[in-house]
């Protein structure tokens, strides 16, 4: 497909495509790399942009969790919030005024309690200029996707195929 033609805009690929960042964890790109989660349903999507570098991570809602890696069954071990947001900035040296977040994804009535966690968590690292894309009223599957600074953010219900077998 020609995405330059699709979306009206130039992008310079990453190499190695897409980053992408799965349940419980963090990555550090270039600013002009694609990255991206999938699936985020009640957790949050946490991006952290500065002039250079692009950070995301993928916050579950609970305090201690399992770390998917690239296979959904096999597991990296427990990551607790804490070490995760020490991830998402551990490649940022110095958060600026220019430093920016984007917390994406999150259920209303579900997700409250985490995005206020991790909002006062990027205040007290300085990040200043937060915002939010979600929580949605029901639980759906968030995309999240970010390259050269734009934060491409959708939404869909999940429909389950049910199927009787006898």
């Amino acid at each position: 497909m020609d995405l330059e033609r699709f979306t009206g805009r130039s992008y310079e690929f990453h190499p190695q495509g897409l980053v992408e960042v799965g349940y419980g964890n963090a990555a550090s790109v270039g600013r002009n790399a694609l990255i991206g989660s999938d699936g985020l349903y009640t957790c949050l999507g946490v991006v952290l942009l500065d002039e250079e570098l692009v950070s995301l991570a993928h916050f579950p809602i609970e305090d201690r969790f399992w770390v998917v890696t690239d296979d959904e069954r096999e597991t990296g071990g427990v990551r607790t919030f804490d070490e995760l947001m020490d991830f998402l900035f551990s490649q940022h040296e110095l958060v600026s005024d220019t430093t920016a977040a984007v917390l994406v994804g999150g259920v209303e009535g579900q997700s409250e309690v985490l995005s206020s966690r991790v909002e006062e968590e990027l205040i007290r690292r300085g990040v200043a200029q937060i915002s939010h894309r979600g929580p949605h009223s029901e639980k759906v599957e968030w995309d999240l996707r970010v390259r050269q600074g734009i934060v491409s953010v959708s939404a869909r219900r999940r429909h389950l195929k049910l199927t009787n077998t006898l």
